[in-house]
């Protein structure tokens, strides 16, 4: 399992189930409790923040090199035209303010948060 998860570069585990599917596909014969006992009793892999900010699962013996590629990631490019056209870097707040007073300790699809907010939301 450490070599399958150390060949593709990490394992996308933002929900550990999609890990758990990931590897059932690449793995025959693989269990649950056998990716759980590797991360929380044998500690072989982790899960932390990867080069895409996403959680994936790495073999632990790579841990150093993985939060080395992460220190040397580029920093984040500049927005480009067509970003600051559909949302412009002064009316962010505003946006995020109206996001949360919609959401309001409640959950709701993007076509209701759009409504909420007085927006049409395309669906997808």
């Amino acid at each position: 399992m450490l070599d399958v998860v150390g060949d593709v570069c990490g394992i996308h585990a933002q929900v550990t189930a999609s890990a758990e599917l990931s590897l059932d596909l690449r793995m025959a014969g693989i269990t649950r409790n056998d990716i759980r006992n590797a991360l929380y009793a044998d500690r072989t892999l982790v899960k932390t923040f990867g080069l895409r900010g996403t959680l994936p699962l790495f073999p632990t013996r790579e841990l150093s090199l993985w939060l080395t590629a992460l220190r040397e990631k580029p920093a984040p490019r500049e927005p480009n035209q067509i970003e600051l056209d559909t949302l412009p870097h002064d009316r962010r707040a505003e946006v995020i303010d109206a996001i949360r007073d919609a959401l309001d300790s409640q959950t709701l699809t993007k076509e209701e948060l759009g409504r909420e907010m007085g927006v049409g939301l395309a669906a997808g």
